[in-house]
């Protein structure tokens, strides 16, 4: 059973798998399309043998893929055959086609018409599981609303606001929600657990085969809110400290910021690659220095430049942002930047504060920061080289 806290901790980490997953595989694999397209099409009738990946505005998967499927943009929609895992995250998607597998998706609308074989992991807004739909196995979901109408094999793992089931669950429902209405439609097999601050509302045609659990939980006490006054010093005094950092390498290195912006201004995507891939292999190899006497040290080295990178890393992306300013409106030879890169630090502080989309805005700036300084470092190199 899924608690509160439980609940914003598996939307995080669907939110960073997921994230992790479809950034990573137009960088470092061949792609069937890339964000900067509009309109990526699979045809009905075309076939995609081995790793499917389909990256743009708008995408529509109408065809076949042997393997598994990688697929992110503005509107997605899946109306074909998947022989494989599903990894999708966009603003809308739509899944219409099946899934010979699992299906990992997170969106701000997410809804579900066909059917899978495998298991079903979602996260996001507002979850729909159709009343056409059948799962073959687990669905975990979590969100703010949840609207199960379909068929679950086995058991429902839901964690939102508002849950409504009017649907079939084959074996255990295990639920954390603050509302919870069973449908005249509704079908537990098995046991249904809830924790919640209200009774769940159960139509008098709804069957539930095991017991019912109702695990009560006192409302959350409302915290005292921050004054605004607070809010704003705080944000402020964040911007402040980046600020003292940037202008004191600046004075060190008076070209390490705009080589680090022109970087991630050239290559925007390689940058996010390459920082995945240190992202994920830096603990790793951390541990892996840590068994040994002789690595210690340079474990320690590794992890504190990690981390050090990690805290600049909002930095690059404020000069980055810095420089997209000075060339649009002139800024640069006004005040040479200052308040261009105070303005763009304090949008991303803002960006910090989004429920959920804080996730993904620090996963991007995390990977950059980590990407950017290898890739500069590179082309330095090319540089001397010539």
């Amino acid at each position: 059973m899924l608690t509160k806290k439980q609940n914003n901790r598996i939307i995080t980490f669907l939110l960073i798998i997921a994230f992790i997953v479809l950034i990573s595989v137009p960088v470092l694999a061949d792609t069937n399309g890339d964000f900067n397209t509009n309109l990526n099409i699979l045809e009905e009738g075309q076939t995609v043998d081995g790793l499917g990946s389909f990256f743009a505005n708008l995408v529509y998967v109408n065809g076949t893929v042997n393997g598994t499927t990688f697929t992110a943009g503005r509107e997605v929609q899946i109306n074909g055959t998947i022989n494989g895992d599903l990894f999708v995250m966009a603003q809308t998607v739509t899944i219409n086609g099946t899934i010979n597998g699992n299906i990992y998706a997170a969106g701000q609308e997410v809804k579900i018409t066909s059917n899978a074989t495998g298991d079903v992991f979602l996260a996001g807004e507002s979850l729909t599981i159709a009343q056409e739909s059948a799962i073959g196995r687990d669905l975990c979901a979590a969100g703010r609303q949840i609207f199960l109408s379909g068929n679950v094999e086995r058991q429902f793992f839901g964690a939102a606001r508002n849950i409504t089931i009017s649907g079939k669950i084959g074996r255990d429902a295990q639920i954390a929600t603050e509302t919870l209405i069973l449908a005249p439609e509704a079908i537990i097999t098995g046991d249904l657990n809830y924790k919640s601050s209200n009774q769940a509302t159960i139509a008098s045609g709804a069957t539930i085969g095991g017991k019912t659990d109702w695990t009560y939980i006192p409302p959350t006490k409302e915290r005292k809110d921050k004054s605004i006054a607070w809010v704003i010093f705080s944000l402020l005094l964040k911007v402040a400290a980046a600020m003292i950092v940037w202008f004191i390498l600046l004075k060190l290195w008076p070209a390490l910021w705009s080589g680090l912006g022109q970087t991630v201004q050239k290559h925007p995507f390689k940058s996010i690659g390459v920082g995945v891939l240190v992202f994920l292999l830096t603990p790793i190899a951390f541990v892996l220095l840590m068994i040994t006497v002789v690595g210690i040290p340079l474990g320690f080295i590794a992890i504190f430049t990690y981390g050090t990178f990690l805290y600049l890393a909002k930095i690059m992306v404020a000069v980055w942002g810095s420089t997209l300013l000075a060339k649009k409106f002139n800024w640069a030879k006004k005040h040479k930047g200052v308040w261009s890169v105070a303005l763009c630090l304090l949008a991303l502080q803002l960006l910090f504060k989004i429920p959920i989309l804080c996730v993904v805005v620090w996963l991007a700036v995390a990977f950059i920061g980590l990407g950017a300084p290898i890739l500069s470092k590179r082309a330095n190199r090319q540089k001397l080289d010539e």
